[in-house]
């Protein structure tokens, strides 16, 4: 052997390894080598024949090989820490001896890769994995995702490198710290110190075979075995773990645990889990098991908590069960456990939650509840959530306004021959969402092509008729229709009024109508507090007052009436809300990028299931009797849509303030509300859900005045309930939404202009012009007040702004900026 140092050292490392070494020696054997090579095979003592081969092998290539051959046994970990002392070459690749390569230009490649890449610290490509003991197909070791570059930070979450396609800097491998030889797996740890010095190039090409049978060190371990030693890999690295890592570390400490419970529940190979996790901590490899991504969680669970909003979430787990049992059966990598399912097993679901994601599903989700009578816990830790998925995951029940239909009656027209309407049933009392409308029409010679119906003479639907009606056909002989005259669809009544009619109208191919009868039905609310305790959602929405938020949420919990679900609204908030309401474990919150005030209350009214609402601002309280109170007044009152007492006024830190005069005029409610808000504060107001549902609940474009506008909106449509019982505490202090005066006139004088036509018509006019005078004056004085303060501080440019919008919206405070104000 040339004494000149060579440019690439191979290590071969085997013991007992006696049918699989010759494939190794001879793979790296005819490698093209335009470059100086030496092979360093290393034996830890085996003693089924493999040492002969050994020597075989050096006597015919003893320019090539040299053998390192203790003479006792050492262990894997220390046979390769002492054999990679011994390799002399710039570039080091190293093979384990029951794997082979097949690539006779793989180190060709990989050394000129090396050379045109001078910052990366080694290369690696892809290999076959070949199961010897089994019957599973080959398949590549590396997946389709693989960057074109591994950093440290990537090795940390896990090894994907196969140890066999290695090549690293000849220097680094010989100076590996001493904390590499600590556990079973130094070849990660080595890969892992290697990184520090620079990225893993990746080529995409399979050129060795990585074999998989019960006498291999890390495939003979059982999946939990391995995962167990990762752990401890962890736990290795732990101390001396730059602290820009400490984060990726702990995240993989969270994959392999979730993992371990996976293996430990024995969850079946038949069917797939569902992952919800971070990027950055979600297991894409389970042993061989289907393993479908749910979501995978932004950092601030905004995509979450969007989908959790709009059920697509949901939807994506009912479409991965029903999946599930189609899916292609897993087959198991490694023993330790059954490698293929029982025949005639049908897939199951399981989902598995990762770190923070486990605790959103368990506390903050709607998919948590929804999942919570579909499914069982499997296990559950600080760092995961197993859940097998049992049944159909289905929304909250509906608590929206009803229809009871009063009438269905026939009205048929001489250009029909017959016709009915099946359904709905008089009597029949259904969802607002969901109106089942069907029945048949058969033209009297010109065929009927589609039902159409209208309510107030308008039509909205026009349904097509087809639907195969057999018992027609056969009592309608002549009329080669009869036997397709059937329709049938389902209509929304939300929003409509409390009592209406729809038409029922045939078309006829020549597009004449024809009448087929009408339906009659009216709006009911769903509850019915007469008997029993209803459920209370109160919703706080918290924007910038985590301050106050814990005297809301306990003036919940103080509460007389014990039916109360509270739902928290994070609203993009800055500060520490979300972990302030963590602290109180029946409070679930949920956690928005900021959309205003109207956009978490309606978020609230979506992620909350009572049948009553109260909606609390995060600086307010509620005092100890006032859902007591609000439930007593719509039991008593059946009619109304929501009921409202009075506040009381405190100041920054709670203390007693000056009372705002609340009459109680004997007058209809909507001409007092146009008149000033007559509610006075959102947590004066008890709401029945379905009474929300029917009006579309806050509109959201009118900022700052959302509660105002609705309460105009349900005054015009609907009973509403005045009481005298003091109910809730208003905080008064400067952070408040409403002390930007320009923006609250001009938001509150565009719900008020909405209300000019219903106003007219039910005679209100005098109301309606009272009420843009006193907001003018309510909100314009202070106005007038803040231009006065911008100019006597020299803010010219605030000062000037703010005159532009006085001269907008309260032209009368022009004249009052030029009067001295009074002492």
């Amino acid at each position: 052997m040339t004494a000149q140092r060579p440019e690439v050292s191979v290590y071969i490392q085997t013991y007992q390894q006696r049918p699989y070494i010759r494939d190794a020696i001879e793979g790296v054997l005819a490698q093209r080598r335009p470059f100086e090579l030496e092979i360093l095979i290393a034996d830890d003592c085996s003693s089924d024949g493999t040492r002969e081969i050994l020597e075989e092998y050096r006597r015919r290539h003893p320019e090539l090989i040299r053998l390192l051959l203790p003479a006792r046994n050492l262990g894997p970990t220390e046979m390769f820490r002492r054999a990679l002392g011994e390799v002399r070459g710039d570039l080091v690749a190293w093979l384990d001896g029951d794997d082979y390569w097949f690539e006779p230009e793989k180190l060709v490649r990989q050394v000129d890769a090396m050379r045109s890449h001078p910052s990366w610290a080694a290369c690696f490509h892809d290999a076959t994995v070949r199961q010897v003991d089994g019957g599973a197909p080959d398949r590549p070791y590396v997946s389709d995702e693989m960057p074109a570059a591994l950093t440290y930070a990537d090795l940390l979450r896990s090894n994907p490198v196969p140890s066999l396609s290695l090549m690293a800097r000849g220097d680094l491998v010989r100076n590996l710290p001493d904390w590499v030889w600590e556990g079973l797996w130094s070849d990660w740890l080595a890969m892992l110190a290697i990184a520090e010095h620079g990225e893993l190039g990746y080529m995409p090409e399979q050129m060795g075979v990585y074999r998989v049978h019960s006498a291999g060190i890390s495939s003979g371990l059982s999946r939990t075995e391995q995962l167990e030693e990762d752990l401890r890999l962890y736990a290795l690295i732990d101390p001396v773990i730059d602290e820009r890592h400490r984060v990726e570390l702990e995240r993989a400490v969270r994959s392999r645990r979730c993992q371990i419970a996976v293996e430990r529940a024995a969850v079946p190979f038949s069917g797939a889990v569902g992952v919800l996790a971070s990027a950055a901590e979600s297991p894409t490899y389970l042993n061989g098991r289907q393993v479908w991504q749910l979501e995978v969680a932004d950092d601030d669970f905004g995509n979450l908590d969007a989908g959790d909003r709009d059920g697509s979430l949901a939807v994506g787990v009912e479409k991965m069960r029903h999946a599930a049992g189609r899916a292609e059966p897993g087959l198991a990598h490694f023993p330790g456990g059954k490698r293929q399912p029982e025949a005639g097993s049908e897939g199951r679901l399981f989902l598995l939650a990762v770190g923070p994601s486990a605790d959103w599903l368990a506390r903050y989700s709607r998919l948590g509840r929804q999942l919570q009578g579909a499914s069982r816990v499997v296990a559950q830790e600080d760092d995961y959530l197993l859940l097998e998925v049992l049944s159909a995951v289905g929304a909250p029940a509906p608590m929206g306004a009803l229809i009871e239909i009063t009438e269905v009656d026939l009205l048929p027209d001489p250009e029909l021959l017959g016709c009915h309407i099946d359904r709905p049933l008089v009597g029949a009392l259904t969802d607002a969402h969901t109106v089942e409308i069907g029945g048949w029409a058969i033209g009297n010679g010109t065929p009927v092509v589609a039902i159409e119906l209208a309510t107030e003479g308008r039509a909205f639907r026009r349904v097509p008729v087809g639907r195969e009606r057999p018992d027609l056909a056969q009592a309608f002989p002549d009329s080669p229709s009869a036997g397709v005259s059937g329709f049938g669809t389902d209509v929304s009544l939300v929003g409509g009024p409390p009592e209406q009619t729809i038409e029922v109208r045939a078309i006829l191919k020549d597009q004449r109508r024809a009448t087929v009868g009408s339906i009659k039905a009216r709006s009911r609310w769903r509850e019915n507090l007469a008997t029993g305790s209803p459920l209370v959602s109160v919703v706080i929405p918290c924007y910038g007052q985590a301050p106050y938020l814990e005297e809301a949420i306990e003036s919940v919990l103080a509460q007389t009436y014990a039916q109360v679900e509270i739902v928290v609204i994070d609203d993009g908030s800055p500060d520490n809300a979300a972990r302030l309401a963590g602290r109180f474990p029946w409070v679930r919150c949920v956690r928005q990028p900021n959309a205003g005030l109207a956009a978490a209350r309606n978020a609230g009214i979506r992620e909350s299931e009572g049948e009553l609402l109260v909606f609390l601002d995060a600086d307010d309280r509620l005092l100890p009797r006032a859902l007591e109170n609000g439930v007593a007044q719509l039991r008593e009152h059946p009619e109304a849509a929501f009921a409202f007492g009075r506040y009381r006024r405190m100041g920054p830190q709670g203390e007693r303030l000056e009372n705002d005069e609340q009459p109680r005029p004997d007058a209809d409610p909507y001409s007092v509300f146009l008149r000033y808000n007559y509610a006075g504060v959102p947590a004066a107001v008890i709401y029945r859900r379905s009474a929300l549902e029917d009006a579309g609940n806050f509109d959201e474009t009118l900022p700052g005045v959302e509660d105002y506008d609705l309460g105009l909106r349900l005054s015009r449509d609907h009973t509403v309930l005045p009481h005298d019982e003091f109910v809730a505490e208003y905080r008064v202090h400067g952070s408040g939404m409403s002390r930007d005066a320009a923006m609250m006139l001009k938001m509150v004088r565009l719900a008020l202009r909405r209300q000019k036509r219903s106003a007219g018509e039910k005679g209100l006019r005098d109301e309606y012009r009272e009420g843009h005078g006193f907001w003018q004056r309510y909100y314009g004085e202070p106005l007038v007040a803040a231009v006065r303060t911008d100019f006597a501080n020299r803010q010219w440019g605030r000062g000037l702004r703010r005159t532009r919008a006085l001269a907008r919206l309260y032209p009368r405070g022009l004249g009052a900026l030029l009067r001295r104000p009074r002492a």
